[in-house]
């Protein structure tokens, strides 16, 4: 369960810069939208929030 896309959603915190970090590198990389939707829906995943 642990990747790199799991330790960027981690070490994200609250400001734009970081929630637009995010968001651009969704969108420029479509194959990571399953994850997000896994990570946000995870409720067992201490950080399952920040992938809303």
């Amino acid at each position: 369960m642990e990747n790199q896309f799991y330790k960027r959603i981690d070490s994200s915190n609250a400001s734009t810069n970081c929630r637009n970090g995010l968001r651009d590198f969704v969108l420029h990389n479509p194959e990571y939208l399953s994850e997000l939707c896994t990570i946000a829906l995870n409720t067992n995943y201490k950080n399952h929030y920040k992938g809303v």
